[in-house]
């Protein structure tokens, strides 16, 4: 954390700096920090790399804000592939549109076959908190995401 701060203090203005400690403070479960410093970075110019708004996703997620979390991951541009389609699929599972939510679930299996097979290893490698990891399997599982037997 002491270096992320002196980092920041040593170049105030950098959106990617801003956002890119941004997003590690998000994965670290500092929502709060996390997300303040992911919006700064936006604020700075919107050409900012898509993976930013995967931070503002887990920040809110976290939170329980799904229809916000939902929003967010809409917007990452470009596409960050099927994690995309993952993490749209748990914020609509969790908003209950289910229709929404298969339609994620569809284009998930189109991009990534294996995903339902593999989705605990998967969300394992993934850095984010564990509880919002679990979290989000609920949202997949609200979604309709079929889990090995």
């Amino acid at each position: 954390v002491g270096e992320a701060e002196a980092a920041l203090a040593l170049n105030p203005s950098s959106p990617n700096y801003a956002g890119t400690i941004g997003y590690l403070f998000a994965v670290a479960g500092d929502f709060d920090r996390g997300e303040a410093l992911l919006r700064q970075a936006f604020e700075s110019g919107p050409a900012q790399p898509g993976w930013f708004r995967h931070g503002l996703f887990i920040a809110q997620y976290a939170r329980g804000e799904y229809e916000k979390a939902f929003r967010e991951v809409e917007r990452v541009l470009p596409p960050a592939g099927f994690w995309d389609s993952a993490l749209r699929a748990a914020a609509l599972g969790k908003l209950g549109r289910r229709a929404e939510a298969e339609e994620a679930l569809e284009e998930l299996r189109r991009l990534k076959p294996d995903f339902e097979d593999r989705v605990s290893e998967l969300l394992s490698r993934t850095p984010i908190p564990s509880r919002v990891r679990v979290d989000v399997l609920d949202g997949l599982r609200r979604a309709g995401l079929r889990e090995p037997v």
